[in-house]
């Protein structure tokens, strides 16, 4: 299911925010009728997310361009779901998605652009597109000390396990230079 969820950073007040979780109510009794997987959004509300989640567990579901700490990949991976990992990662400084980055097991790893947001901060100030999910495939390789195909690799067949695709599909031999780089 496309991307679903809560965002309290925009939703500033009470009934807003009371609004955002009954229509995730809703998104998760759909995901658990459906037994599709969502694409979860979650920003500045990981408790009411988790107690939602927790309610009424669904079908394992990617948290999309996670931002929270290592303790609540931690939980989400426990009840099943995946982690993914946008270009906040890429930020020096980003303490907390760091290490989030390198708690979570490598069987619940995706990692994404979350194009055209979060441009990757070698890449500014151009915006954000597919092509730049090499920065964070190195970035997490980095951070989770393993050779970059690695990366690629299992975040790959770890897509294909949450979407249910069973057909391989062809991966070009990956190498780990960014084609728009290279001379």
């Amino acid at each position: 299911m496309g991307e679903c969820g809560l965002d309290f950073a925009r939703a500033r007040t009470p009934d807003t925010r009371a609004h955002q979780v009954r229509v995730f109510r809703a998104q998760v009794e759909l995901s658990r009728t459906t037994g599709l997987p969502m694409s979860i959004h979650c920003v500045k509300a990981q408790g009411p997310m988790l107690e939602v989640l927790r309610e009424r567990p669904t079908p394992p579901s990617v948290m999309h361009a996670f931002s929270g700490s290592a303790q609540t990949a931690c939980r989400l991976v426990e009840a099943g779901h995946y982690i993914s990992f946008a270009a906040n990662v890429c930020v020096e400084n980003a303490r907390k998605v760091v290490e989030a980055a390198r708690a979570v097991p490598d069987d619940r790893l995706l990692l994404e652009t979350d194009s055209p947001d979060q441009t990757p901060p070698g890449r500014r100030p151009a915006a954000n597109e597919p092509a730049f999910i090499i920065d964070v495939a190195r970035r997490l390789a980095e951070l989770r000390g393993v050779d970059v195909a690695e990366i690629a690799t299992l975040t790959r067949d770890n897509g294909r396990r949450v979407f249910g695709i069973d057909e391989p599909f062809a991966l070009h031999e990956f190498d780990g230079e960014d084609p728009e780089r290279s001379p």
